[in-house]
C-alpha cells in the first residue's frame, strides 16, 4: 500500500502498525520474522516522505 502509494487507503493502513505492535507482544518464538521495533525502523526509512500517512493516529 505505501509501496503503490494509495493516500486514499493511509487512514485504514494506519492503525496496522499498532495492531501488529500488540500482537507481536504475545509471540514466543518468531526466528523467521524480525522484531516489530525493526520493522518499523525499516518502513519508517523506505517511506520517510510520505507525512499523510505518518502524521495519521495509529
Amino acid at each position: 500500500m505505501l509501496d503503490e502509494a494509495l493516500s486514499r487507503y493511509y487512514p485504514y493502513a494506519a492503525k496496522d502498525p499498532r495492531s501488529c505492535q500488540i500482537l507481536a507482544a504475545m509471540l514466543t518464538e518468531a526466528d523467521a520474522l524480525e522484531a516489530h521495533e525493526a520493522f518499523m525502523t525499516h518502513l519508517k526509512t523506505a517511506h520517510k516522505r510520505k507525512l499523510g500517512f505518518w502524521s495519521l493516529p495509529g
